[in-house]
């Protein structure tokens, strides 16, 4: 949704241009309710105070705070989509990982990419966040062939491929064999860089999946300052970032805090002539 207004940059409420038109504009133009409309700029009313921004197709805002534990979680709150922002975390994440000392989470969206530093002295730059446009595609092609989303494409390429051929014609395939038998290839496959499902793989992950080519016209502008980034330190998160840190909670929450001896009983508490 964009609301027209006399400048290219916001903020939308200002003296010449009224919050009543606004109200107006988005109830007739855009067919919200009174109360939404009212909800909707007092939202983007309270992200402006909070970094004085908003982000936009000409604005990245890097939003800086610490949380609970003492460790930085930085939100880049961005407008351009999960097929860049997915990308661009990748990259970041491996480079972050070769000036940290700590595990670095992530975590993206539509709206923007959470990152946790654990132990990080200090924010990182804007030359950290935004890799050279002449170099992401050397990164991410380095980054993907140890993620799960490389392993994936690459299962489906090969049995289409026909190169992990049933055994018994007919009858169905368990799913987690199907992952073995692919990750045995993937092995074997990975010492031959032109091995064409390889080159299938790579090009559907950085084509398909990610938008590239996108991607490196963003890191362009964003090095010409065609694309403005507004770095910004907070006590509490903004409204934009809150959302993306909710996202990024309901992602970790209870990750991996299960006991062991309560996975167990939990498996031995089913009811097994049910199951079969």
């Amino acid at each position: 949704m964009s609301l027209d207004r006399p400048s290219d940059r916001w903020p939308v409420v200002c003296s010449t241009w009224t919050e009543a038109t606004h109200l107006r504009q988005l109830t007739d133009q855009h067919g919200l309710a009174n109360q939404a409309a009212e909800n909707l700029l007092k939202y983007l009313e309270a992200q402006i105070e909070a970094t004085g921004d908003i982000p936009s197709d000409r604005t990245i805002i890097v939003e800086a705070g610490v949380d609970e534990i003492g460790d930085w979680r930085i939100v880049i709150l961005s407008s351009f989509g999960a097929r860049i922002h997915a990308p661009l975390a990748s990259a970041v994440v491996s480079r972050l990982r070769e000036v940290s000392n700590g595990q670095v989470d992530v975590m993206w969206t539509d709206e923007g990419i959470v990152f946790r530093l654990p132990a990080a002295d200090e924010i990182p730059s804007t030359a950290l966040l935004f890799p050279r446009p002449d170099e992401i595609e050397d990164i991410l092609v380095k980054e993907l062939s140890t993620t799960a989303l490389f392993a994936s494409h690459f299962r489906e390429n090969a049995a289409r491929a026909l190169l992990l051929p049933r055994q018994r014609p007919g009858k169905r395939t368990p799913l987690w064999l199907q992952r073995r038998k692919s990750a045995d290839l993937l092995t074997v496959a990975a010492r031959y860089p032109s091995f064409p499902m390889m080159l299938e793989t790579y090009r559907e992950c950085l084509k398909d999946v990610f938008d590239l080519s996108g991607l490196k016209t963003l890191l362009e502008e964003v090095q010409n300052q065609t694309i403005a980034v507004r770095h910004v330190q907070t006590e509490s998160p903004s409204p934009f970032a809150s959302a993306a840190l909710f996202s990024f909670t309901g992602n970790f929450l209870y990750d991996g805090d299960a006991p062991l001896a309560e996975r167990r009983a939990q498996a031995l508490a089913l009811d097994h002539l049910q199951l079969q």
